[in-house]
């Protein structure tokens, strides 16, 4: 990526956390919020907590497969301040065409295999929305891929040419669009092939799909349609409790790698710890963006 726009991530994809098939041992995770450069968590605009549970989508199975979204509970709420602010999910009145220029964001890797380099500050770049139909006839164009492979809760943003995407490392991250004013949070970065390919665009778990999932775990959760809130809150609770008995830059790396490295390019591989730097908390779902 390039650039640097204060954000991270949001809404958590599960595809960046060690396998879910075993247990999560949340006692291994800090998140912190308000972070801009990785190499210095101490300043004391950042704000840190410990992960008080980890909700996984029951949909989701493996990199590349629908349902790839998660929540984080924190043991303490946390106040919004200017550098901690809360960013708007897109009702389901958010119509956004192909073309639509939005913007992603992490300390993933800045090119195939090149990780982010010293002080590792917040990368930005620009995507357009790419529609589901023409980005399945992209993936489809190499006999590798099979039909349906881009699901209805997913959505594509980079080029066809390539040469601008998010990146491994960045997955959990936010793609943000703005709307009258207002920036949404229309994707969750999830998988791709490759970085910056040729008719591979970046694959982003499609938040608006996830409303009445994430409603049950967060009921006062703000959605917009642009320029307008169906609630606001001036601390965000740490509490997600659902209301029924059931159960939710890239600009290298992709589906054709397994996704386990933390959204602030440290791998899991099994370690004993694991640390991720966040930009923003708002109702436990993770995210930071400065309004332009």
């Amino acid at each position: 990526m390039s650039g640097k726009r204060e954000s991270g991530p949001y809404l958590l994809s599960p595809s960046c956390l060690p396998s879910h098939h075993r247990p999560l041992n949340v006692s291994l995770y800090t998140v912190y919020l308000g972070a801009h450069q990785l190499s210095n968590l101490l300043d004391p605009q950042i704000v840190s907590r410990k992960v008080q549970q980890i909700i996984i989508h029951p949909d989701f199975v493996s990199e590349g497969s629908s349902g790839d979204i998660a929540l984080l509970e924190l043991e303490k709420p946390v106040s919004f301040t200017s550098y901690i602010l809360p960013v708007c999910l897109p009702s389901q009145a958010v119509k956004m065409p192909g073309g639509t220029m939005c913007w992603t964001t992490g300390w993933g890797d800045v090119a195939q295999g090149v990780p982010l380099g010293a002080p590792q500050t917040l990368q930005e770049v620009e995507v357009a929305l790419i529609d589901n139909t023409n980005c399945e006839a992209m993936y489809g164009s190499a006999p590798a891929f099979k039909s349906s492979l881009i699901q209805e809760d997913m959505i594509c943003a980079g080029y066809q040419e390539g040469k601008k995407d998010s990146c491994q490392g960045d997955s959990g991250g936010p793609l943000v669009c703005k709307v009258n004013g207002v920036w949404l949070q229309l994707g969750v970065t999830s998988w791709g092939d490759g970085c910056a390919v040729g008719n591979r665009p970046g694959i982003y778990t499609r938040v608006q799909y996830y409303q009445s999932w994430l409603l049950q775990y967060v009921p006062s959760l703000p959605y917009s349609s642009g320029g307008t809130t169906g609630s606001s809150t001036t601390e965000a609770p740490n509490t997600l409790k659902p209301l029924t008995g059931g159960a939710t830059s890239r600009v290298a790396g992709g589906h054709s790698t397994s996704r386990v490295t933390m959204t602030n390019g440290t791998t899991d591989g099994g370690a004993s710890s694991q640390v991720w730097s966040m930009g923003l908390l708002m109702v436990a779902l993770l995210c930071s963006w400065l309004l332009l």
